[in-house]
């Protein structure tokens, strides 16, 4: 998914996962700044939602310049992990929208083991007692969001191997964008060898962002 959308021309993936929002410090930080100061803030008549508007607004200015480099007029993020933060995220970007690639757990456990026999040994850990509820956690965790499929989108990794040109439309259209045939060359996209064989990793969460000067 990461790599089929940024063969579109409008939209811009930061390059593999960038972890950028998973860190609760950077969070707390501003939550902290805003207590520390809440009496000056206040008489400024800066709140919670102008702290948001200003962290929203230093994330955009740092990853815009990236998405016009490439032409493009959205900046996107692929990291399995912002699930976890969807509700910061949409505190942040209430007009962002976000792709939940959705993958069988089985496949999620065995891509961990066959990753903990080979580059990452200290994945040993993942454990199915582990991985499980954390799959489950995070499938959970979108839930909520189900309710508002302009913002939110669920797409099955299966169907999206099965149908690649179906489900890339539909994913599109979610964003508003034109189709572009590019996103189905050849290289875009995993082969469906992998289907069905227990080994793709879990999917992630793409949260897809207009830059805040184009009044998104």
């Amino acid at each position: 998914m990461r790599t089929m959308l940024n063969r579109h021309p409008h939209v811009a993936l930061v390059p593999r996962e960038s972890f950028f929002f998973q860190d609760k410090r950077f969070e707390v930080f501003f939550d902290d700044l805003l207590a520390w100061h809440s009496r000056r803030f206040a008489q400024l008549s800066i709140g919670p939602s102008e702290m948001d508007r200003a962290v929203a607004a230093l994330i955009d200015s740092l990853l815009s310049p990236f998405a016009l480099c490439k032409g493009a007029h959205r900046w996107a993020d692929k990291t399995t992990e912002n699930i976890t933060r969807i509700d910061y995220l949409f505190r942040l970007f209430p007009d962002a929208q976000f792709i939940h690639v959705i993958r069988d757990p089985r496949d999620t456990l065995c891509s961990m083991k066959q990753q903990a026999a080979t580059e990452k040994p200290r994945w040993v850990k993942f454990t199915a007692e582990v991985t499980a509820p954390e799959w489950v956690a995070c499938i959970v965790a979108g839930l909520p969001w189900r309710e508002q499929p302009e913002r939110y989108l669920e797409v099955r990794y299966e169907q999206l191997a099965r149908h690649p040109e179906a489900e890339m439309r539909r994913v599109l259209a979610f964003l508003g964008e034109p189709w572009c045939p590019d996103v189905l060359e050849p290289s875009a996209g995993r082969s469906t060898a992998t289907r069905g064989r227990r080994q793709p990793p879990q999917g992630g969460l793409h949260l897809v962002h207009r830059p805040l000067e184009d009044g998104a």
